[in-house]
Parts: C-alpha cells; sequence; structure tokens
C-alpha cells in the first residue's frame, strides 16, 4: 500500500494549529499516513497545543527541538 507523510514544520503558530491539523487529519484516501509535526523552538503554545491535539493520533510524531534559525541562508525581507 501506497502512503503519505505530512510533514508540518511549526514556529510560533498556535493560533493556525487546530485548523491545519484538522485539515491534514481531514485527508481522505486509501493510504496510510504519517504525520510528523517539527516545532522549531517555539515560544508560543505551539507545542503543547500540537501534543494536545494529536495525543491519541496513532499515525503522528511531534517532534522538539531548539530554534534553528540559521543567519545568512535566508535573507531578511527588504
Amino acid at each position: 500500500m501506497l502512503g503519505v507523510s505530512f510533514l508540518l514544520t511549526v514556529y510560533n503558530k498556535a493560533m493556525y494549529l487546530p485548523a491545519v491539523l484538522a485539515a491534514v487529519r481531514g485527508q481522505t484516501g486509501d493510504f496510510a499516513r504519517e504525520i510528523v509535526i517539527v516545532d522549531d523552538g517555539s515560544t508560543d503554545d505551539s507545542l503543547a497545543i500540537a501534543r494536545q491535539l494529536t495525543h491519541d493520533w496513532p499515525d503522528v510524531r511531534v517532534v522538539a527541538q531548539v530554534n534553528g534559525d540559521l543567519p545568512g541562508l535566508i535573507p531578511p525581507a527588504a
């Protein structure tokens, strides 16, 4: 069976997470799912919300890491 991996990168997106997670969870089809949420050191409640909303999902993994800002790779907006 084919599968689909959903990779959600999160940094201070607490207000959007419920809708995004509902949309991902609502995907239909005859395929296996893997959902990986990577929180990049959010300072809001993003990590807690991700864990709370997905705690009983069998196909999800929530990863927390220190903010990975890499200066110089992405120029600041003008």
